[in-house]
C-alpha cells in the first residue's frame, strides 16, 4: 500500500556527509513517512553495503500539530542509547525544509516477528530463545539505565540479523525519559500493561520501567509459544480474565515448562512494584534449563484446545497495510513503526495463534503529555482491580495485599478473587 502523503524517493541518489546513496528498495511505510533500502554507492559491487534510510515529513497537516517535536524527541532519546551493541545504530539525522532523514544500520533478517512467526526460528529451541531473549534484555536494560523508557517493546520492534540470531531494538517513537507516566493506552494492545490502559487503575501515573518489563513478558511467550496471552489486559478480554483467576493460568494454558511458567508468574504480577527486575530477570533466563513443555511427539499441546487468531497487523483482512501504525498513540500514528523492515512489494500473511476469541482492532489511543513534572509516587497504590460493580481503590489495596501475602514459593493463590465472587468478598475483611 502506498504512502498517502508521501512522495516516491525510489532511485533517488543523495549525500549525506560526503557518502553518496541510492534509495533502492522501500521496507516499509506509513502516511507520512517511509523506510528504504539505501545503497552506499562507494561500497564494492561484490559485496555491496547497505543503510536503512527513513524519511519523515518535518511538517504534517493542521490535524496533526507538533510533529517535529515528537520527532526531535525519538532522535534525541534514540541516539543517547545508540552506542549499545543490542539497540539500532543511528548514524545520522539530516533535516530539510520539509522532511527529516534517519540514516541507520540495514538488518537484512526483518523484525523479530518475522524469525518468530514466519521462520520459526525459536521452536524447540532453548538456546537460541536464550541467547536472543538476552540480548533484548541487555537493550532495555540499558535503556532504563540511560534514562529512556520505551513504551512499545514487542518483536516488530526488534530487528535481526539475517539468522535471527543477533538483535536490535529499535523504533523510539513513543519513548520517554519520564521514570512515571500519565500518557495511558500508548503502545500495543497485545503487549501494554493493564498499569498503562489505565482503566482499572484509576488512571495514575504508572511507572515505565514496570510497564516495559510486562511487554518484555509477552514478548517471551511470543518467542516460546509462538501466540499472544491475551488481546487486551482488561476484565473485559476473557483470556486475561482466565489469567487473573488462574493461578496455573500460564502452564495449564501454553506449551511452556514449569521453570519458563514461574519466571512469566514474576513478570506479569499485577502489583507493577512486585514484578521482576530485569537484572533478576536476565539471571532467571540464564540459568533456565528449559522452556518448552506441555506438548506431544508432535508438537501439538497437550492443554485444552486453543484458537489461532491472525495478528490485526498481519491480517489480509485489515483496512491497513500491515507497516502503517494503526497500533501506537494516535498523535504518533506515522512516526513509529517506520523501522519496521518488512518487505513491502511481497507482502506475507503471517498467522500468529492468539489464545483470545476477541477480534478487535488492536490500536491504542493516548493522551495527556510526559513534559508535565510528575511527583515520584509509590506505585503499589496504583495497582487496581479487574471487576465492574467494586470501588476500584478498594479493590487495589485488595489486590496488592493479596499480592504480596503469597510470599510462599510452593503455594499458589489467585490473582484476585474471581469475578463471580467480587459482591460477595468481604474487601474490608482482607485488609
Amino acid at each position: 500500500m502506498a504512502s498517502t502523503t508521501m512522495p516516491n524517493f525510489v532511485g533517488y541518489r543523495m549525500e549525506l556527509h560526503g557518502r553518496r546513496y541510492e534509495l533502492q528498495k522501500t521496507l516499509g511505510e506509513g502516511t507520512y513517512g517511509v523506510v528504504y533500502r539505501a545503497l552506499d554507492l562507494a561500497s564494492p559491487v561484490d559485496a555491496p553495503e547497505y543503510r536503512a534510510v527513513k524519511i519523515v515529513r518535518k511538517h504534517v497537516p493542521s490535524e496533526r500539530p507538533g510533529t517535529y517535536p515528537l520527532l526531535k524527541r525519538e532522535m534525541e532519546l534514540h541516539r543517547s542509547v545508540s552506542d549499545h551493541p543490542n539497540i539500532l545504530t543511528l548514524h545520522q539525522v539530516i533535516k530539510s525544509d520539509e522532511y527529516v532523514f534517519f540514516i541507520l544500520d540495514f538488518c537484512p533478517g526483518g523484525d523479530l516477528y518475522t524469525q518468530i512467526a514466519k521462520n520459526r526460528v525459536f521452536l524447540g529451541n532453548d538456546e537460541l530463545v536464550k541467547k536472543v531473549f538476552v540480548q533484548v534484555l541487555d537493550a532495555v536494560h540499558y535503556c532504563h539505565q540511560q534514562g529512556v523508557f520505551h513504551r512499545d517493546l514487542k518483536p516488530d520492534n526488534i530487528l535481526c540479523n539475517k539468522d535471527g540470531s543477533e538483535v536490535y531494538l529499535a523504533d523510539f517513537g513513543l519513548a520517554t525519559d519520564r521514570k512515571r507516566s500519565v500518557r495511558h493506552g500508548c503502545g500495543t494492545a497485545f503487549y501494554i500493561s493493564p498499569e498503562c490502559v489505565g482503566k482499572h487503575y484509576e488512571y495514575a501515573p504508572y511507572s515505565t520501567v514496570h510497564s516495559d518489563i510486562w511487554s518484555l513478558g509477552v514478548i517471551l511467550i511470543n518467542m516460546i509459544a509462538d501466540c499472544n496471552p491475551w488481546h487486551y489486559p482488561t476484565a473485559e478480554d476473557p483470556s486475561f480474565q482466565e489469567f487473573l483467576h488462574d493461578p496455573f493460568f500460564f502452564y495449564r494454558a501454553l506449551p511452556i515448562s514449569p521453570a519458563a511458567a514461574a519466571i512469566l508468574d514474576r513478570m506479569f504480577d499485577p502489583n507493577p512494584a512486585a514484578r521482576i527486575s530485569i537484572p533478576e530477570l536476565r539471571e532467571a533466563i540464564i540459568n533456565v534449563d528449559g522452556f518448552f513443555g506441555n506438548v506431544n511427539a508432535d508438537g501439538v499441546k497437550k492443554v485444552k484446545s486453543l484458537p489461532v487468531q491472525s495478528s490485526p497487523r498481519l491480517s489480509a483482512d485489515s483496512d491497513e497495510s500491515s507497516l502503517l501504525d494503526e497500533d501506537i498513540a494516535i498523535e504518533e500514528v506515522d512516526l513509529g513503526t517506520l523501522g519496521h523492515y518488512r518487505e513491502v512489494d511481497a507482502p506475507v500473511e503471517l498467522a500468529m495463534p492468539n489464545l483470545s476469541d476477541i477480534t478487535n482492532d488492536s490500536s491504542t489511543t493516548s493522551s495527556g503529555d510526559d513534559d508535565l513534572i510528575i511527583p515520584e509516587l509509590d506505585i503499589t497504590s496504583a495497582a487496581n482491580s479487574y471487576a465492574s460493580g467494586v470501588k476500584s481503590k478498594a479493590m487495589g489495596e485488595a489486590l496488592v495485599t493479596l499480592s504480596l501475602r503469597n510470599t510462599e514459593k510452593d503455594e499458589k493463590t489467585r490473582r484476585l478473587p474471581a469475578l463471580r465472587l467480587f459482591e460477595k468478598f468481604n474487601l474490608a475483611g482482607v485488609l
